[in-house]
C-alpha cells in the first residue's frame, strides 16, 4: 500500500509482520488473545490466523460469539457440566474444606 513515506505492508488479523516483509502467524495460545490475558480458559488450539477454544471432559464452553446457528452468547469460559463437578475444595492451615458451588 503506497503512503507518503513510501510503501507500507500490513498483515491480516491473526498475523504479524516479521520485519522483512513477511506476515507470520501469531500464536494466540502462547501470547494470549487480543486485549491481553489467556486466549482460552482451558484448551487452546492455534491455527493460521486464528485459534479455537475447547474444554476438558466434564466441562462445557460458552462461546462468546453465540456459536454456529445463533446460540446464546457466552463469556468464552469453561463451566462444569454438572453441579457435582463444580464443587470447590479449599484449605485453611490444617483442614481441607468443601461445599462451595459455582454454576
Amino acid at each position: 500500500m503506497p503512503t507518503p513515506g513510501g510503501a507500507a505492508c500490513y498483515c491480516r488479523a491473526g498475523f504479524a509482520s516479521s520485519g522483512s516483509g513477511a506476515c507470520l502467524d501469531v500464536d494466540e495460545c502462547a501470547d494470549g488473545a487480543a486485549g491481553g490475558g489467556l486466549a482460552c480458559s482451558q484448551i487452546c488450539a492455534n491455527a493460521p490466523g486464528s485459534f479455537s477454544c475447547s474444554c476438558a471432559e466434564g466441562y462445557s464452553y460458552r462461546d462468546p460469539t453465540g456459536g454456529a446457528g445463533g446460540g446464546t452468547q457466552g463469556d468464552g469460559l469453561c463451566y462444569a457440566s454438572s453441579p457435582e463437578m463444580a464443587k470447590m475444595f479449599y484449605a485453611t492451615k490444617n483442614k481441607v474444606k468443601h461445599g462451595v458451588y459455582y454454576t
